[in-house]
């Protein structure tokens, strides 16, 4: 694979993964939590299924968390969930807690861990999702100038999106352990085991912002080893004017390769004759060929004339 090829293929896999980035971010399924509402209505008649969204099937993302069925949903027109519900069927994420909750006081330490661990998360996706448009934007850069350029720059920033993006992923799958073994709750997995009315009731699985940000894991990961791969293709180097001179000469047709010798009125004698040796005032001319000494590299001095 030639250079332009290399870049223009790591580019396009750079943005996609960039943009698949951006989607994780702006969707709301990185987990999905399906719950069987019909067989749960039909278990009991108690209106209590109707004010937590523990049983409603609903969508999670980085940012919000949206009921799929939100028709019977009274609890989003009720306090807590009425001062941070959203787009009519989806309330905000409180697990960050920039403002600290009463509620949480006594989930303990394993509360607190999650806390700064979605934190993280969302902090180490932003550094992965810069470090791709930067990356991009170098490529473009170098594609356009058909040249290798900041080829270091490229390997460390691309180096540090592969590393963030993946290390956001285990921040993800740390924040599934500690929900599912570790937190205490009834908004919780840990407390679902134990209700009756969840109780095979309900599945957790994972949605597709989580697993695009895999693939935009992998993506990355493979530009990576084609900018190495790039800068380790050596260019061609470029000619200096003594090499460009001397192509010229050697590319001129046998034809116009004859000497035309030019007057010598200097010296007695002949017109046309050649000058005496150690003149530098006239020599024989060739059509074609450079008329100044230093455009063929054989005078250094700029005023000193072949013609």
């Amino acid at each position: 694979m030639g250079l332009l090829e290399s870049y223009f293929v790591t580019l396009l896999l750079t943005v996609a993964a960039a943009v698949l980035i951006a989607v994780s971010f702006g969707t709301d399924r990185w987990f999905d939590y399906t719950i069987d509402r019909i067989a749960i209505k039909a278990a009991t008649a108690d209106t209590k299924i109707n004010k937590s969204p523990i049983y409603f099937t609903r969508y999670r993302g980085l940012f919000r968390i949206c009921i799929a069925d939100g028709t019977d949903a009274d609890f989003l027109v009720e306090s807590p969930y009425k001062e941070i519900a959203t787009g009519g069927v989806c309330y905000y994420e409180q697990g960050y807690e920039l403002t600290p909750m009463e509620s949480s006081i006594n989930l303990g330490s394993s509360y607190e861990i999650r806390k700064h661990v979605m934190r993280l998360q969302v902090a180490a996706l932003a550094v992965s999702l810069f470090c791709t448009i930067v990356i991009a934007g170098l490529l473009m850069y170098s594609t356009l100038l058909k040249r290798k350029k900041y080829e270091n720059i490229k390997l460390i920033v691309g180096l540090a999106a592969v590393v963030f993006s993946a290390g956001a992923m285990g921040c993800c799958h740390g924040i599934m352990y500690l929900e599912n073994n570790k937190i205490a709750g009834a908004d919780y997995p840990t407390d679902w085991q134990t209700d009756p009315l969840l109780k095979g009731n309900f599945k957790m699985s994972l949605g597709y912002s989580y697993i695009i940000v895999w693939v935009a894991v992998g993506l990355l990961a493979v530009a990576e080893l084609l900018m190495l791969n790039t800068a380790c293709i050596k260019e061609k180097p470029e000619k200096n004017r003594k090499e460009w001179a001397m192509d010229a000469t050697h590319t001129i047709a046998p034809s116009v390769m004859a000497p035309t010798m030019l007057p010598n009125t200097m010296y007695t004698g002949s017109g046309y004759e050649y000058p005496a040796y150690g003149s530098h005032h006239l020599v024989p001319y060739i059509e074609g060929m450079p008329t100044r000494g230093s455009q063929i590299g054989l005078i250094p001095n700029e005023s000193l004339y072949y013609r």
